[in-house]
């Protein structure tokens, strides 16, 4: 758990969760002013802004982490033995086609043929042939054995990525804007707005793994993770840094109309 602090009307925010962080993000751009459209916490939804801003009558989509080494999502993604090629599945279609294009392009050897001889040995002892994942009614204790054995080890690992799979991801929403606890407002690979915000910067490590659900059935997972040590010098939990931070770009817009 992290400690925050906020100065709008003395709020002090001492544990949160990142249900909580978003809520006071949105408390503090309407104390601000700067508000646009969205007055709640998005639940549940994965295709709604966390929050938006309103800057010179333009609404600019915000994607809200509470912290820096916050999870981004997961989908669900599938494979063809025969193609060796990755393809979107499950309900988060926008972000496993971003996951989609980084596993295909890192094309790893080693993935591809755990994944290929996990089916090659569930097809020897079930009664069909399976050529792609996501894989149903293979016999459960064959499953179980290739378990026990490892064969899952080459299948259930970590990979990393540079940045711009958030951005594809979330311009995908039409969200250009990040704001991370502890780290501040950051521009996600466009800045529509021309803010005086750091492009982000770092990493995103996906946690790929092959998981067994009912019926029987498999498929694989892929949670992506955000790493980023960048600090950006405004802040959308603080009124006083929202403050500054529009007060800035007033004045570099007078600067471009007198240039």
């Amino acid at each position: 758990m992290l400690k925050l602090s906020a100065s709008t009307k003395g709020l002090r925010l001492e544990l949160y969760n990142p249900k909580r962080y978003e809520a006071l993000i949105i408390k503090t751009l309407t104390a601000s002013g700067v508000r646009g459209s969205i007055h709640s916490v998005a639940g549940n939804d994965p295709n709604r802004p966390d929050a938006d801003i309103r800057i010179n009558g333009k609404i600019y989509n915000i994607e809200v982490k509470a912290d820096n080494h916050a999870q981004m999502g997961g989908g669900s993604v599938g494979y063809s033995r025969s193609d060796k090629r990755f393809f979107p599945t499950g309900q988060n279609k926008d972000l496993s086609q971003v996951v989609v294009s980084v596993l295909n392009d890192l094309n790893d050897s080693s993935l591809c043929r755990g994944l290929s001889t996990l089916m090659n040995y569930l097809s020897k002892v079930s009664d069909k042939k399976f050529n792609t994942i996501p894989m149903h009614g293979f016999n459960e204790r064959a499953w179980q054995q290739a378990v026990n054995s490892g064969m899952l080890l080459p299948i259930n690992r970590m990979f990393s990525s540079d940045v711009n799979i958030i951005n594809d991801h979330y311009a995908r929403k039409n969200t250009f804007y990040m704001q991370i606890g502890s780290a501040g407002f950051f521009s996600l690979g466009n800045n529509p707005a021309n803010l005086p915000v750091p492009p982000l910067t770092g990493k995103v490590q996906l946690e790929v793994r092959l998981a067994k659900a009912g019926k029987p059935s498999a498929g694989v997972r892929v949670q992506a993770r955000l790493v980023t040590n960048g600090k950006s010098p405004y802040t959308l939990d603080d009124s006083e840094s929202i403050k500054k931070m529009l007060t800035n770009v007033k004045k570099e817009q007078r600067v471009n109309k007198a240039a």
